[in-house]
């Protein structure tokens, strides 16, 4: 997440299907801790990416 880009839309949290991703105390969305990835997880989707309007989240860790 390029957080100089995101403009805190929630667009990603709202796309998410597995619903791993919040808004964190400072506002910015955020991954939930996960143990793993798969079906109680991250399903790399990537459909947080397709949706960002300015282009804020990546593959990039």
């Amino acid at each position: 997440m390029d957080r100089n880009k995101c403009i805190k839309c929630g667009a990603c949290i709202n796309t998410c299907s597995g619903m791993v991703i919040e808004f964190g105390k400072d506002g910015f969305p955020e991954m939930k801790s996960l143990e793993r990835f798969g079906w109680r997880g991250c399903w790399k989707c990537q459909h947080c990416l397709a949706v960002c309007p300015q282009g804020a989240v990546s593959t990039a860790k």
